[in-house]
């Protein structure tokens, strides 16, 4: 019972981390860039600015790939 709850609470872990996709502004070698903004794709195909940490900017624009 146990093995069963905690194997679909992983599923259901890595099912809702799939539903996104990250973009973050790297420089000509690759490294990624703190202090410039970074990107999340929903699965909805909205494009949602992020601040450093990856928490979502309510208060800048969105936009959506048709």
């Amino acid at each position: 019972m146990k093995f069963t709850l905690f194997t679909s609470l992983i599923i259901f872990a890595l099912s809702a981390q799939a539903a996104e996709k990250r973009i973050y502004s790297t420089d000509a070698i690759g490294n990624r860039q703190y202090d410039k903004p970074s990107y999340m794709i929903s699965d909805n195909g909205r494009i949602y600015e992020t601040d450093s940490i990856g928490n979502r900017q309510y208060d800048k624009r969105s936009f959506e790939m048709k």
